[in-house]
C-alpha cells in the first residue's frame, strides 16, 4: 500500500523537474538572440566614425602655405639692401648702326612713299632733338626722322638715385655714353662714414659733398683707379662722370661703411 501511494509523488516530481529544465532551455535559447541583435546596433557607430579622418585631412593643407609665405616674405628683405631709381634719362645723340645700311632719313616719323630725304652710313653721329613712336627726330648732320631700332643710343643726360645699407657688399655700377653727356649718381650718406670707389673700366666719377664741394682732385684723376675717404657731412653726395664727343663705357664699384 505505501508503494502505491508514493508513485504519484514520484510522477509529480518528474513533471516538475521536466518543467524546470524546459524553462531553463527556453531562457538559454533567448540569450543568443540578444547577442545576435547587438552587432546591428554597433554597425552605425562604426559608420559614423569613418568620416572623422576625412574631416581632419584638410587641416594640414590649410597650414602648408604659412611656412612658404614666411620664407618668400623674408627673402626679398635679406637680398635687397640696395635700391636705385633713374630720375632723368635724356637722349641727345645717337650713332647710325643699321643692319642694312645705308640708313634712310625721312621727313616724317613713318615709312611712306616719297618721304625719304637722305641716307646715312653706319658710324655717323646724329644730334637728337626729340622722339615719337619709335622714331628719333634729328637736326645733324641732316634734318629729319630716323628709326630708333636702326641706331645706337643711350642716356646722354642721366640722374640716378641709389640707396644702400652701410656695410653692404660693394655695389657695381656699369653704363656707357654714346656721344657727349653727363651721368650723376646721387647717394645719401652720414658724416663719419667711409666711401670707397674702385674702377674696373673707364675713369672714376668725381665726388661732391652735399654742399657741392669737390672731395677729389681734378689733376691726374683720369688715371686713378681707386679712392677712399671719410665723409664730412650728412646728406646727398653726387658722383659725376662726363663724356667727350665719342663717348665710352665705364664700370666701377662703391661701398659705404
Amino acid at each position: 500500500m505505501k508503494l502505491n501511494l508514493f508513485k504519484p509523488y514520484l510522477l509529480a516530481g518528474a513533471i516538475a523537474t521536466l518543467a524546470t529544465l524546459t524553462a531553463v532551455s527556453c531562457a538559454s535559447q533567448s540569450t543568443p538572440q540578444t547577442s545576435t541583435s547587438a552587432p546591428p546596433a554597433t554597425s552605425p557607430t562604426s559608420a559614423v566614425s569613418t568620416p572623422d579622418p576625412t574631416i581632419s585631412t584638410p587641416d594640414p593643407a590649410v597650414s602648408t602655405p604659412d611656412p612658404t609665405g614666411g620664407i618668400d616674405a623674408a627673402e626679398p628683405t635679406a637680398q635687397a639692401p640696395t635700391s636705385s631709381e633713374v630720375i632723368t634719362c635724356v637722349v641727345t645723340m645717337a650713332v647710325v648702326d643699321d643692319p642694312e645700311p645705308p640708313l634712310n632719313v625721312r621727313s616724317s616719323p613713318a615709312v611712306a612713299d616719297g618721304n625719304r630725304v637722305d641716307q646715312l652710313e653706319n658710324g655717323t653721329y646724329l644730334t637728337v632733338t626729340g622722339e615719337q613712336s619709335g622714331w628719333f627726330k634729328i637736326s645733324e648732320p641732316v634734318t629729319g626722322w630716323v628709326a630708333q631700332n636702326r641706331v645706337d643710343s643711350s642716356c646722354n643726360q642721366k640722374v640716378e638715385r641709389i640707396r644702400f645699407s652701410a656695410g653692404a657688399n660693394p655695389l657695381g655700377i656699369s653704363d656707357r655714353f654714346v656721344g657727349t653727356g653727363s651721368h650723376q649718381y646721387v647717394i645719401p650718406a652720414t658724416a663719419g662714414q667711409t666711401l670707397t670707389l674702385q674702377s674696373q673700366e673707364g675713369p672714376l666719377p668725381f665726388i661732391a659733398d652735399p654742399d657741392g664741394q669737390p672731395l677729389t682732385e681734378t689733376v691726374g684723376w683720369e688715371t686713378q683707379t681707386d679712392w677712399s675717404g671719410r665723409l664730412p657731412l650728412t646728406g646727398d653726395y653726387t658722383l659725376t662722370l662726363d663724356s667727350n664727343y665719342k663717348g665710352y663705357d665705364y664700370t666701377f664699384s662703391m661701398q659705404i661703411q
